[in-house]
């Protein structure tokens, strides 16, 4: 987007009344100023362009948290108005924040009252995970995480028995007031709504690979086309050849890094032992499609992930599986 260049006045020079000869002089000198740029050729002024940054998830749950806990600090929660601020901060932000809770901690560190707001469909429901003997509120991480260690973090994921009873990660901020932290105050990332959009685009990538079998001249383009067009948080796919015994021996592996995308042959890789790979071997013994537990590819994408795995089908024969890898 090219943005044009405008001069503007300062409101405060426009008070004609309150200033001083000095100060009308200063605004005859600015407005001679802007009628001599104004005139200038268009090809004689370098455009600026502006630069459109869309945050993944994660950064925009960082962003708002954040400030939410500045409000926090600067306003001090009570367990008279806390539910209906979290509420109204879970409101406020996108249907990727799950749930949110702020719970606050007594001299020793130890959570006194936590209510957790968090989306069930198109309504939001309530908890006290500090009411919940069964959830042992102070020994989950996304709580003693950061009081042990005084700063932000995000959980690896995990499946919050007791309390949103789905797969998530959390990012967990304290909240500090005179040096010492008061509360810690959360926000989900449910995993679940990403994992559906993989299925779909992946289960019709699938479709097409099945119609239109593929081979070692096509495979990687095709990969890579299937990457760009989806979201980025597709962060890297393959589709794995096999021969009659069932073994990989092609895997172009296309993923994201930065603003890039990089590929690399898993099946070249002797080092990283493709044929034992969960994501591979799953889904040609049991013919299905699976997900894979979250994990850390080691070799591969070097993140945690987890990975959907689609057995390719041609004459009632699995000749390849198809992925794609959530980045967690």
């Amino acid at each position: 987007m090219i943005v044009q260049k405008s001069i503007s006045i300062h409101p405060k020079l426009l008070e004609m009344k309150k200033l001083n000869s000095t100060g009308k002089a200063l605004l005859f000198c600015i407005a001679f100023f802007s009628l001599i740029l104004s005139s200038c050729k268009k090809d004689e002024v370098v455009d600026t362009p502006t630069v459109s940054v869309s945050l993944t998830a994660e950064q925009q749950i960082e962003k708002a948290l954040v400030a939410f806990a500045a409000n926090l600090a600067a306003n001090p929660a009570t367990t008279a108005d806390l539910s209906a601020r979290i509420k109204t901060y879970m409101l406020e932000n996108r249907e990727f924040f799950y749930g949110s809770t702020v719970t606050l901690l007594n001299s020793a560190g130890v959570a006194t009252y936590s209510p957790y707001w968090y989306r069930s469909g198109d309504s939001l429901l309530e908890l006290n995970l500090a009411a919940d003997t069964a959830y042992h509120i102070n020994d989950q991480p996304w709580l003693r995480q950061p009081i042990d260690i005084g700063s932000a973090i995000w959980t690896t994921p995990y499946f919050d028995a007791g309390g949103g009873n789905v797969w998530m990660k959390t990012k967990s901020v304290p909240v500090i007031v005179n040096g010492k932290i008061i509360a810690v105050a959360t926000t989900d990332l449910a995993i679940l709504k990403s994992e559906q959009k993989i299925e779909l685009a992946l289960g019709a990538f699938v479709s097409n690979l099945e119609a239109s079998p593929a081979n070692t001249t096509d495979l990687s383009a095709r990969i890579k086309a299937y990457l760009e067009g989806n979201p980025d948080l597709f962060y890297g796919s393959t589709v794995t050849l096999l021969n009659s015994a069932g073994v990989a021996y092609y895997s172009p592996y296309w993923y994201r890094s930065g603003n890039s995308m990089l590929l690399t042959d898993l099946a070249a890789d002797t080092a990283y032992h493709i044929n034992d790979q969960e994501w591979l071997r799953q889904p040609i013994d049991s013919g299905v499609a699976i997900w894979t537990n979250p994990y850390f590819d080691l070799g591969g994408g070097n993140i945690w992930m987890k990975t959907r795995s689609v057995p390719v089908f041609v004459n009632g024969q699995i000749v390849a599986v198809a992925t794609t890898d959530l980045a967690l």
